[in-house]
């Protein structure tokens, strides 16, 4: 099968070889074709795509040649000059959320539009349960909140699942028959033709999440630039993500150091009685786990058993909380 290109010079009754002679004989007339009929984006593909071939040349020349130092994602902040400010807005957004799930939408928001995505999905790495998290935005507005996600988990069978067990980008186009992806539960928007799925891990290798990117029937399938293109957002994305977890971790030390101390001063000042310190530190741990209700029972060395007299704490006694006072319940050690 002869390509298009192959057919006109056949018609022209030119050969590629003087094609090609005559553009390197008249580089200016490349240029000037080049710059008037060639759309930004595919200078872009071409320059990514001529880069990636100078990187595996120098893979294959074992280091005998010194690798030519590029960056496709220093080069990508400077053809699009605006999206150079993704960090620093990132990282001020941390003054106003600063959280770990505002970060992450704000930074899929913004690979999204660097990419020309029409839409996207969030899914979120429970570290505790082992499962992901779809999060939802709303015409790509950010509804995270305070920060907390109530969502049900994704199926194990979903592409998002896939790519976090993978570690790895996956490019898929709907209505397509591929075997690798055979038993894969769709999970994407009703209109989307070409997927983009992308792990989201932090330098420590740990799974944060993965993020879906979505492209209707009349626009263009994913590429390796645009998984380039996403990595390089992750990467720098990444630092603000660090520090979102840093003031995360030390807001909750700075609150339990809070804790301690009112404990403390409880004891010395408000030491009327043994009830009324067992009512401020349930009442303190209530608020600090952020629990509806709290409820101890003391240990009896010398029976072996648990007591209490003073349970179900609910609120602040000083700001008209409310706890039950039994005369007293016992029962032995490792009952109920």
């Amino acid at each position: 099968m002869r390509s298009c290109s192959q057919s006109c010079i056949q018609d022209t009754k030119m050969t590629e070889e003087q094609v090609t002679s005559y553009l390197l004989q008249n580089q200016r007339f490349l240029e000037d074709f080049v710059m008037n009929h060639c759309e930004l984006e595919t200078l872009e593909r071409w320059v990514i795509r001529y880069t990636q071939r100078l990187s595996k040349k120098a893979a294959q020349a074992g280091g005998r040649a010194p690798p030519r130092k590029t960056s496709l994602s220093r080069w990508k902040f400077c053809v699009h000059a605006d999206k150079r400010k993704m960090l620093q807005e990132l990282t001020s957004s941390l003054y106003l959320k600063p959280s770990k799930v505002h970060v992450l939408s704000e930074l899929a928001a913004t690979i999204a539009s660097a990419v020309n995505a029409d839409s996207w999905n969030l899914f979120l790495f429970d570290r505790n349960t082992q499962e992901l998290h779809n999060f939802k935005c709303d015409d790509g507005k950010c509804q995270c909140g305070d920060g907390t996600v109530q969502t049900n988990p994704v199926p194990k069978t979903s592409l998002a699942t896939l790519v976090a067990r993978m570690r790895e980008p996956v490019r898929i186009c709907n209505g397509e028959d591929d075997a690798r992806f055979a038993h894969v539960v769709d999970m994407s928007e009703p209109n989307a033709a070409f997927i983009l799925a992308h792990p989201i891990v932090q330098p420590d290798g740990e799974l944060t999440g993965v993020l879906e990117l979505y492209r209707k029937a009349d626009s263009p399938r994913f590429y390796d630039e645009d998984e380039e293109i996403v990595n390089s957002y992750l990467v720098w994305g990444g630092i603000a993500l660090h520090y979102a977890e840093m003031y995360s971790i030390m807001a909750r030390q700075r609150k339990l150091h809070s804790f301690l101390l009112a404990v403390v001063r409880s004891i010395f000042q408000d030491m009327v009685s043994m009830d009324s310190v067992i009512v401020k530190i349930m009442t303190f741990a209530q608020k600090l786990v952020s629990a509806d209700r709290a409820s101890l029972f003391l240990v009896d060395n010398r029976t072996k058993e648990l007591y209490a007299r003073i349970f179900d704490v609910s609120g602040d006694p000083d700001n008209g909380g409310t706890h039950e006072v039994a005369k007293e319940i016992r029962f032995p050690i490792g009952t109920g």
